[in-house]
């Protein structure tokens, strides 16, 4: 099918992989269905038939839908698939079991969207089902000029970088910047070149996450740490590398649920510490 350059403003693109119910709270976070939005589905299932168009449009009631089986392995590679058959003038990708928050609305942002923004990043609610509550937002606070906001990424990397199922990339630099397959922290290198461009940040939830994603989840064994440490080294990602051996170290002591709560800790104290300064806006 001959791709149509910018024929929606919006694409979302969907990575599955024998998860139904994932798909199932993904789909069903989109409330609507606008002529200007499409919906692609990467799955990276070996059963092909387990994703149907009419199932689909039944539950999103979108009708530009495109179903797309991966060829190759890898969750970066399916992003990568479903960017390359995009046509809006802006992607967000939303792995299954991500949400749109239910108070987003892609439409309240229409004029916006139309504007030469290269990125607009919103605000990620974190959910952890490990104790059953939301333990914080990440980014805490995004009404800072775009220099303030940057720093504190780079200083408080774990509180401050977006999330890429909040962030509304244009499709056109998205294209000239690949995910690499074999890149732990693929999606951090591509928002740090994005950040570099003319960005557009909200004080608003565009999304909810789950810490027992792939992303959040520390990793279990020394030959696992080891191939995350060098991965971040080549991208030169030394803050990723402090938080990985925190964390693997922090899990020989303490459960996933323990962890939580540290995490719970760290966002109020980040919220606290906010608050003093005067900078923690309400929306």
């Amino acid at each position: 099918q001959k791709n149509l350059k910018n024929k929606f403003l919006i694409s979302i693109i969907t990575i599955t992989k024998d998860d139904r119910k994932g798909l199932d709270l993904t789909l069903r976070s989109i409330k609507e269905h606008k002529e200007n939005i499409e919906l692609i589905i990467v799955n990276g299932s070996k059963n092909t038939g387990l994703i149907k168009y009419e199932n689909l449009r039944k539950i999103t009631k979108i009708k530009h839908i495109k179903i797309i089986n991966q060829k190759k392995t890898g969750i970066f590679n399916a992003m990568n698939d479903g960017l390359r058959t995009s046509e809006g003038e802006y992607v967000i990708f939303m792995n299954g079991g991500d949400q749109f928050h239910p108070d987003f609305k892609f439409m309240e942002f229409l004029n916006i969207f139309q504007k030469n923004y290269d990125i607009l990043i919103f605000q990620t609610l974190i959910y952890s089902s490990f104790i059953n509550r939301d333990i914080g937002i990440n980014p805490p606070i995004m009404k800072l000029k775009k220099k303030y906001f940057v720093f504190l990424t780079k200083l408080f990397p774990s509180i401050f970088w977006p999330s890429h199922q909040s962030c509304f990339f244009r499709s056109k630099i998205h294209k000239e910047n690949f995910y690499k397959q074999n890149s732990i922290g693929s999606d951090e290198k591509i928002i740090k070149i994005f950040m570099k461009k003319n960005i557009l940040t909200f004080n608003k939830i565009c999304s909810i996450t789950d810490t027992c994603g792939i992303s959040s989840v520390p990793p279990k064994t020394l030959k696992s740490l080891i191939i995350q440490i060098k991965d971040s080294l080549k991208e030169k990602q030394y803050a990723r590398i402090i938080r990985l051996l925190f964390f693997f170290v922090l899990s020989f002591f303490i459960t996933s649920k323990e962890i939580d709560k540290f995490r719970l800790i760290k966002y109020k104290l980040a919220t606290f510490i906010l608050n003093i300064f005067g900078v923690n806006d309400k929306v």
